[in-house]
């Protein structure tokens, strides 16, 4: 060895045995969870004591995956727009 380690330049998160996550990750793992809510939600029986069909749980599901998909395409067009210049 030459002395010199290099370390790998600090990022925000990491899991739980060191390698870094990054911010699409995170969404596309919440949107995944959002959508799995909404199917679940709409289909009649799965969630006890709540009716099929377009219920809150349907519509927070579905609301927050919008959000998240508007925000990652205004992401992708801010990151164009600084690539273009």
């Amino acid at each position: 060895m030459n002395g010199s380690s290099r370390k790998p330049p600090s990022v925000g998160l990491t899991n739980a045995i060191g390698i870094p996550i990054n911010m699409s990750k995170i969404l596309d793992l919440i949107g995944l969870a959002l959508i799995g809510g909404t199917i679940v939600s709409f289909i009649p029986g799965l969630i006890p004591n709540m009716e099929g069909g377009l219920n809150p749980v349907f519509w927070g599901c579905a609301i927050g995956a919008l959000a998240i998909i508007i925000y990652r395409k205004q992401q992708r067009k801010k990151q164009d727009q600084n690539l273009s210049k």
